[in-house]
């Protein structure tokens, strides 16, 4: 109801979108950007336990199957625009407003205040394939955020694979046979998308970061209000890095000389919200076995994202 009652005075001219693969920081960056600019948080509004998801029964994209395992690990494709789908048009909208309902979208919230700011961040992990529509729809600034894969995989491990649905994700179905426009794109990497189909999970969840990740390298490289950020770099600089950040989102105001990241996120695993800087950036060495590492570093050298791996090939 409070979100309703300030939906008048969100302007959506001052939204954000904040994009990046599984487990790369985006809650953790939502909220610190949350916190800095008063903003309000919206949730992952794609995500299959989002109000108006549910009652669409997980398909508002009008796909021939409602399989949930296939839809977890889904991320819709809509290049330039969304193409008549009115429904997740209006769902986003009701995001950006802060107007979509459920509490789930609403779950990192820092108290009922926050509830009464007229700015709005919203954040999903699902939206790296519709960045252009948003911003051709909506005209608003957009940051990806990405992780070494490394981690992006240890953590999935660690958080368990079924949730994402990606203990059962299938490569092929997911970039080359969904009939959207997709095909286009990943087909030029089709021999080696089918090359990992029916590897271990490991090497399949490898395979779909990276292919998320070439897609947001090129769409966004020469994008205006578009901005790249590396969880590794805010780790180790964050305050000048978000002051660079806030400047270019607005350049008429100036920012104070801190601008603190918060410490952890509420979908940080317990245990793990006090982590020192070093465990944060490759507490995967723990986690992973060498196996799995070299796993994942040929993966993100078939690709050409070896700049992705923070501190190299480290196996």
């Amino acid at each position: 109801m409070i979100d309703l009652s300030m939906a008048p005075f969100v302007n959506l001219e001052q939204g954000l979108f904040i994009s990046g693969f599984w487990r790369s920081g985006t809650t953790w960056l939502q909220q610190s950007l949350a916190h800095i600019l008063d903003a309000k948080t919206v949730f992952e509004p794609l995500s299959l336990n989002s109000g108006l998801i549910i009652r669409q029964n997980g398909n508002v994209y009008a796909l021939k199957t409602s399989d949930t395992k296939f839809l977890a690990s889904y991320l819709p494709f809509f290049r330039d625009d969304f193409n008549n789908n009115e429904l997740l048009q209006r769902i986003l909208f009701y995001a950006l407003k802060s107007t979509i309902g459920g509490f789930w979208v609403r779950k990192s919230r820092r108290g009922i205040m926050e509830s009464f700011r007229r700015r709005v961040i919203v954040k999903d992990v699902r939206i790296q394939f519709c960045l252009g529509a948003i911003q051709n729809t909506f005209a608003i600034p957009v940051i990806h955020i990405h992780r070494d894969p490394r981690a992006v995989i240890a953590s999935l491990k660690r958080k368990n694979w079924w949730q994402w649905g990606l203990n059962e994700l299938s490569l092929s179905q997911q970039l080359l046979k969904c009939a959207d426009g997709r095909e286009d794109f990943f087909g030029k990497w089709e021999k080696t998308i089918l090359k990992y189909e029916n590897t271990n999970i490991i090497q399949r969840a490898a395979c779909y970061w990276a292919m998320s990740e070439l897609y947001v390298r090129e769409y966004g490289g020469n994008r205006a209000n578009f901005i790249f950020l590396s969880y590794e770099d805010l780790l180790r600089n964050g305050r000048e890095i978000l002051r660079d950040v806030l400047h270019k989102l607005n350049p008429l105001k100036t920012y104070a000389d801190t601008c603190p990241l918060l410490e952890a996120s509420p979908t940080s695993k317990h245990g793990r919200q006090h982590l020192d800087l070093s465990d944060r950036i490759y507490s995967w060495e723990k986690e992973l076995t060498r196996e799995e590492a070299l796993e994942i570093e040929n993966v993100s050298n078939a690709f050409g994202l070896e700049s992705r791996l923070y501190g190299g090939n480290r196996i």
